[in-house]
């Protein structure tokens, strides 16, 4: 199980630091943030410098059915300039051969050699809808495009409505498998909402965790989980390879208001990820108040950052900068997603992960006596995450 950056806007040197350091496994790089010059020349880097590390690039062609989108760099990558403002109508059998031939041979004729190649897709809100048989369409061209030597990852953009219906997912999986020719998926979650929230609701979530579990345990492909953040530890316990989060909001969870014009507002308050209470609390008035209580030994997460962050008991911000609590935050994802690893079986695995949010759940209640959680930072989302659980076990008989 491998934790992987997701990229974004200003990386400078935080990917690097982060697989150096060994809290990362590899990255997702992302063409809307670099143009293709830079974006090779850093999979170049990191591949020299990290053997080893996993190193792919989400080719975010879901962007060109957006009207006017902040779409970045993405107007510099041929695939998508020559294919971008297309409504549902123009995808004949023949454009899209167009676009997957043009994604899939800028990533082969990179310099760099990526760890996968990563066909490009739509989003699909609805499992049975004509946008869903177009993802199946650009997804079969992929695999009948690919060059063989490097192993195909198909691209999926899934909207949370799609996982209301089991039997809906049931049918795009059985789809799925016929893709016999490939080396897996890598799956994104599009949420609702691109406020903060750690869990979509529980039936989302199971049915989210039923579709790893039947491409890579019952079907044995690769899947690859973009944007899952704290949530990637129980899709790790179901059978993903990896998965990936990224430094700021918009890298942790996926949103398509991430392609919208923005309207501006402030830096994001720092915060603190903590293991034990698997959030991210604000380091004030949050983590003051829990080292006021006399109980931050609690919630910390063992990292090398914390040290300079609470020595001689209180909070020294000049020590929290972005690159670092980014890094902070891959750790504690990363040492949870080890920490689940360890165990062979699933059965054992989400055992594990309930007992995980057992305990987290006792430490809230402990400390909303002392400490004013913001919703973000609250229990609620151990409640989805563990009814998730409870409903997928009853689905699958585990």
């Amino acid at each position: 199980m491998s934790l992987l950056i997701q990229c974004g806007y200003g990386p400078s040197a935080k990917i690097e630091n982060a697989i150096s350091e060994g809290v990362a496994k590899g990255v997702i790089l992302s063409p809307r943030h670099e143009n293709p010059e830079k974006l090779e020349k850093r999979a170049g880097a990191l591949l020299r410098d990290n053997p080893g590390a996993t190193v792919m690039m989400d080719p975010q062609y879901y962007v060109a059915t957006l009207p006017n989108p902040k779409d970045g760099k993405l107007p510099y990558y041929d695939y998508y300039a020559r294919n971008s403002g297309m409504t549902r109508t123009q995808f004949t059998n023949r454009r899209i051969h167009s676009i997957v031939k043009d994604c899939l041979s800028f990533q082969a004729n990179l310099e760099a050699e990526l760890s996968y190649h990563m066909s490009p897709t739509v989003l699909c809100d609805d499992f049975r809808d004509y946008w869903s048989q177009i993802v199946l369409n650009m997804a079969s061209e992929a695999m009948d495009l690919q060059d063989g030597e490097t192993g195909l990852l198909v691209s999926l953009l899934i909207g949370e409505g799609a996982f209301h219906s089991r039997d809906a997912v049931e049918d795009f999986a059985d789809a799925l498998t016929q893709l016999t020719d490939v080396a897996g998926f890598y799956l994104v979650l599009r949420r609702d909402s691109s406020s903060l929230d750690h869990s979509p609701k529980p039936e989302i979530l199971t049915n989210l965790m039923y579709l790893v579990y039947i491409l890579s345990e019952i079907n044995q492909f690769e899947v690859w989980v973009g944007y899952s953040d704290w949530c990637g530890f129980m899709l790790e316990a179901v059978g993903a390879n990896g998965t990936a989060g990224g430094w700021f909001q918009k890298e942790r969870q996926f949103s398509m208001s991430a392609f919208q014009p923005s309207r501006g507002g402030r830096q994001p308050r720092p915060r603190y990820s903590s293991i034990p209470l698997l959030a991210n609390p604000l380091l004030f008035p949050e983590l003051e108040d829990i080292i006021r209580a006399g109980l931050l030994d609690r919630v910390l997460s063992g990292s090398p950052f914390d040290a300079a962050l609470v020595g001689r008991g209180k909070i020294d911000e000049g020590a929290w900068p972005r690159d670092v609590e980014a890094r902070a935050h891959w750790y504690s994802l990363s040492t949870l997603s080890d920490s689940i690893g360890k165990h062979e079986s699933i059965d054992d695995r989400l055992n594990a992960c309930s007992r995980l949010i057992r305990v987290s759940r006792e430490l809230h209640t402990q400390l909303s006596t002392v400490v004013n959680f913001e919703r973000p930072t609250g229990p609620e989302h151990l409640e989805n995450w563990q009814s998730a659980i409870v409903l997928f076990k009853s689905l699958t008989g585990l």
